[in-house]
C-alpha cells in the first residue's frame, strides 16, 4: 500500500483495539490485538497497540510511530445483527454513538487525525453482550478470528509472521 501522503513510501499503519477484556463482547478490539501480536512481528511500517478502556493513554505512541493510517478495532452498537462486522471512514462514523468508552474512538480520531494528518478508519464488530465478568458470545469470538484471519493476509506485506 503506498501512501498517499508519501508517494512511493510503504505506509506506516496503527491498528489500536480497544476494549474491557472482563466486559463480554466488548473485549473484541483489544483480543484482536493480541491475537495478531501472536502471529505477527511488527515491523517499522506497523504498530499493534492494546488499548484496552484508555484509547486516549495512547496518543503519544502513535503521534511518535507517525503513521499514516490508523484502523481501530472496537465492539459498538451499530444496530447491525450481533457478530457484524462494519468498516469505516471516520468521517462515515459520526453517527455512530453507542461506544462502551469515556472516549468514543470518533473523538480520538479526529483529534489525531488533525493532529497527524493521516487518515482514521473504524473497524467496528456488532456486540450483543457488555456485561462486567461475563464471557465474549460465541458469535463475536467467530466475527474476532475473522478479522483477525483478513488482517494477517493483509499483513503478509508488511510485517513478519511468528
Amino acid at each position: 500500500m503506498s501512501s498517499p501522503a508519501h508517494p512511493g513510501r510503504q505506509g506506516r499503519l496503527a491498528i489500536v483495539g480497544i476494549g474491557a477484556e472482563l466486559d463480554g463482547d466488548d473485549a473484541a478490539g483489544v483480543e484482536v490485538i493480541r491475537k495478531l501480536q501472536k502471529r505477527i512481528h511488527p515491523s517499522e511500517n506497523l504498530l499493534l497497540i492494546d488499548a484496552g478502556q484508555a484509547l486516549e493513554s495512547f496518543g503519544g505512541p502513535v503521534r511518535k510511530f507517525a503513521p499514516d493510517y490508523i484502523l481501530i478495532i472496537d465492539a459498538a452498537e451499530t444496530g447491525l445483527s450481533t457478530g457484524t462486522i462494519s468498516f469505516h471512514l471516520l468521517e462515515e462514523a459520526e453517527g455512530i454513538s453507542a461506544f462502551t468508552h469515556g472516549l468514543p474512538p470518533t473523538v480520538f480520531g479526529r483529534y489525531i487525525q488533525r493532529e497527524l494528518q493521516c487518515q482514521v478508519y473504524l473497524l467496528l464488530i456488532q456486540s450483543e453482550k457488555i456485561e462486567f465478568d461475563t464471557r465474549m458470545g460465541s458469535t463475536v469470538e467467530k466475527a474476532v478470528n475473522h478479522v483477525v484471519r483478513n488482517l494477517e493476509e493483509y499483513l503478509e506485506g508488511i510485517c513478519v509472521k511468528e
